[in-house]
C-alpha cells in the first residue's frame, strides 16, 4: 500500500473512531494521535482554503473574459452605428441590433423631404401677415426644420429648393433673423458647392471619347499596340487644344497628353468591374511602355484595379513576384500597405455591414482592435458617405477610450 493510501486510511480511522479505543488497538498513545489528527485536520483546512482561493481566481478570470466580451460587443456595436451614422450623412440613434440595409430603410422612410420642403414654402407664403412675434416664432420654426432636413442626403435639386427658401426669407427683411438665416444660408450653399464640385469631378471623369476608351479596354485586356495608341493619344490632345479657349491657363500639348494618361489611371481604378485586367503582368508592362514611366507606377496602377474588385490575393502574388527582381524602395513599401489597409478596409465593412451574432461581433472586434494596436493603423478608408460628400475612415468611429 502507498503511504498517500495509508495516511487516507489514518484520516478515516481518526474521524471515526474513538482515540482512545484506537490507541489500546495500534499501541499508539492517544496524546500522539490526537496531535495527528489535528495535523489532518490542519492541512485539510489549508487545503480547502487553497481550493476556494484557485475557485475564486478562476471565477474572477472568467468574469474579466466576459467582461471584455461585453465591452468589445458594446464597441463593435458602437462602430457601426458611428459608420451608419457617417454614411447617412445624420446622426442616428436607431438600435445597433438592425442590419445595415434595414437601417438605411427605415432612414429613408424616416422624413418625407418633398412633404417637409412643401410645408417651409407654405409658411413662407404666409408670413408676411404674421404679428412681429409669430414671424420670428415661425422662422425659428423653418429654421430647425431646414437643419433636420439637411441631415439627410439630398439631392442638388433639394438643396437648390432649400437655398430658394432661404433667400425667400432673407428678402422679407426679417432684421431681427438675419444672422439666423444667414447662417443657414451659408450651410446650404457649402453642400451646393460641395455637390457641384463632385459633379465636376466625376463629369472630367466620365468624358472619356471612344478612342481613349478603346486604349483602356486594349491595355486591360493587353491586346493594345503602343505606337497606334501613342498616335491616338496624340490626336485626342490637339483635338483639345483646338476646341479650348486659348488663354494663360491654357495646357500644352504634353500636359494635355499627360492628362490623357492621368485620366487612363484613374479610369482603370475607378471602373475597375468594366475594365478587368485579364493579365497583369502584361498590362504592367504595357502601361509602362505607354506612359513613359517606371514599372512600380504601373505596378501601382494595376494593383488599385485588383483592389478595387476586391481580388487581395492577386494584388499580394503581384507585388510578391515583382519585388523578387526589384529593389524594395518607398513606392513598393506604399503599395505594400496600400495592400494591406485594403484587405483590412474590407474586413471591418464586411463587420459592420453584416447583420452578425453577439459571438460573431465579439471575435470581428477583437480582430480589428489586434490590428490597430500591432500596425498602428486606423487612418484606413472605408468608403464615402452615401451622397459622396465624405469620406470615412476607422479613425472616425475608433474610440481610443473606450477600446483599451
Amino acid at each position: 500500500m502507498e503511504k498517500k493510501e495509508v495516511k487516507n486510511v489514518l484520516k478515516t480511522i481518526l474521524n471515526q473512531y474513538d482515540l482512545s479505543l484506537v490507541s489500546r488497538t495500534l499501541g499508539v498513545p492517544e496524546r500522539k494521535l490526537y496531535e495527528l489528527k489535528k495535523q489532518f485536520e490542519e492541512e485539510e483546512k489549508q487545503r480547502r482554503k487553497q481550493e476556494t482561493k484557485r475557485q475564486q481566481k478562476q471565477d474572477e478570470i472568467k468574469e474579466k473574459r466576459e467582461d471584455e466580451k461585453e465591452r468589445s460587443y458594446f464597441s463593435m456595436q458602437k462602430m457601426r452605428q458611428k459608420y451608419i451614422s457617417l454614411y447617412l450623412g445624420r446622426n442616428t440613434e436607431l438600435g445597433t441590433s438592425l442590419s445595415y440595409k434595414e437601417i438605411e430603410k427605415v432612414e429613408a422612410e424616416e422624413l418625407d423631404i418633398k412633404s417637409e420642403i412643401a410645408q417651409i414654402e407654405e409658411i413662407i407664403t404666409k408670413i408676411s401677415n404674421y404679428t412681429m412675434k409669430k414671424q420670428n416664432e415661425s422662422v425659428k420654426d423653418i429654421y430647425e426644420k431646414i437643419n433636420l432636413i439637411l441631415e439627410y442626403p439630398l439631392t442638388l435639386e433639394q438643396y437648390n429648393q432649400l437655398a430658394k427658401l432661404t433667400n425667400k426669407l432673407m428678402n422679407l427683411n426679417l432684421q431681427k433673423n438675419y444672422i439666423l438665416l444667414s447662417t443657414l444660408r451659408s450651410k446650404i450653399n457649402k453642400k451646393i458647392d460641395e455637390i457641384q464640385r463632385q459633379r465636376a469631378i466625376q463629369r472630367i471623369r466620365d468624358d472619356i471619347p471612344e478612342s481613349i476608351e478603346n486604349i483602356i479596354t486594349q491595355l486591360s485586356e493587353g491586346t493594345i499596340k503602343i505606337e497606334e495608341a501613342k498616335k491616338v493619344i496624340n490626336k485626342e490632345a490637339e483635338k483639345r487644344i483646338k476646341n479650348k479657349p486659348r488663354n494663360k491657363f491654357s495646357l500644352s500639348e504634353e500636359q494635355e497628353k499627360r492628362q490623357i494618361l492621368m485620366q487612363i489611371k484613374i479610369v482603370m481604378r475607378d471602373k475597375a468591374k468594366k475594365y478587368k485586367i485579364k493579365n497583369p503582368e502584361l498590362t504592367i508592362n504595357k502601361m509602362s511602355e505607354l506612359f513613359g514611366v517606371d514599372l512600380e507606377t504601373s505596378v501601382m496602377a494595376v494593383i488599385d484595379n485588383l483592389i478595387e474588385r476586391q481580388e487581395f490575393e492577386k494584388a499580394d502574388e503581384i507585388f510578391k513576384n515583382f519585388i523578387k527582381t526589384h529593389e524594395k524602395n518607398s513606392q513598393m513599401s506604399s503599395i505594400e500597405r496600400k495592400i494591406k489597409n485594403a484587405k483590412f478596409s474590407n474586413l471591418v465593412l464586411k463587420a459592420l455591414k453584416s447583420q452578425n451574432t453577439k459571438e460573431e461581433d465579439i471575435a470581428y472586434f477583437n480582430i480589428i482592435k489586434r490590428e490597430v494596436e500591432r500596425e498602428k493603423i486606423k487612418f484606413v478608408s472605408l468608403g464615402k458617405s452615401k451622397d459622396g460628400l465624405r469620406d470615412i475612415t476607422l479613425e472616425d468611429i475608433w474610440d481610443t477610450e473606450k477600446t483599451k
